[in-house]
């Protein structure tokens, strides 16, 4: 039996030379195992990145939103516009002459909040005083306490 020229292609020699059966070559082998190779390496990228962000994002500082959050001498401060992947804790600095604690948070370069006593310092300007557990929040340079926007009292 005489096979066509153009099918010849498709036919593999036997151990002897003789003709054996056709073999349909695809690339599928080949790809088959590049794409499981690229699937998985894929999987395993997603779940490195998954694993960093939740890493970078817990309660006290979300990198994605570029949110901050901690507690400062009984207060909530939550500074925005911030992208740091560690945030410094706050610190605890000496006390006043007459006894008050002070103390000092520093996310962000931009963002340095004083606590002295009951006064809220934020960037070496006054806000006045704080209540009791009083949220502040330092947005954009905007200084707000309990989401209402602070007036500042005096250049420190």
């Amino acid at each position: 039996m005489q096979m066509p020229v153009n099918e010849i292609s498709d036919v593999h020699a036997g151990s002897a030379g003789v003709l054996g059966c056709p073999v349909t070559h695809t690339g599928m082998v080949g790809h088959s195992r590049r794409g499981r190779l690229c699937t998985q390496l894929s999987v395993t990228c997603i779940a490195v990145a998954c694993t960093v962000m939740q890493l970078a994002c817990s309660k006290s500082n979300n990198v994605l939103l570029g949110r901050v959050e901690s507690t400062v001498a009984g207060h909530r401060i939550e500074v925005t516009d911030c992208y740091r992947t560690s945030v410094p804790q706050p610190r605890q600095l000496p006390d006043l002459a007459d006894g008050k604690k002070v103390y000092e948070f520093m996310p962000c370069r931009d963002a340095d909040i004083l606590i002295r006593g009951d006064e809220l310092i934020v960037n070496r300007t006054s806000y006045g005083t704080l209540k009791p557990e009083d949220v502040v929040t330092v947005d954009h340079g905007r200084v707000l306490v309990n989401e209402r926007a602070a007036i500042p009292q005096t250049q420190k």
